[in-house]
């Protein structure tokens, strides 16, 4: 094992998020996974895709 050579740094902490009310947690969730529902879509259509264009050409 090898010692530590470089300075022990500080990591920083971030608060949790505080809501004002449900429907604020519900929206604020909603919002922030859209894109990640929207890459899963599109790399479905994408696989979807690729596997006609391979049945087409064989």
């Amino acid at each position: 094992m090898i010692s530590e050579t470089k300075d022990v740094t500080e990591g920083q902490l971030s608060t949790p998020t505080v809501y004002k009310s449900v429907m604020d947690a519900l929206t604020t969730g909603t919002v922030s996974r859209i894109d990640l529902m929207i890459n899963i879509v599109v790399m479905i259509i994408v696989f979807v895709a690729m596997v006609s264009l391979i049945n087409m050409a064989l």
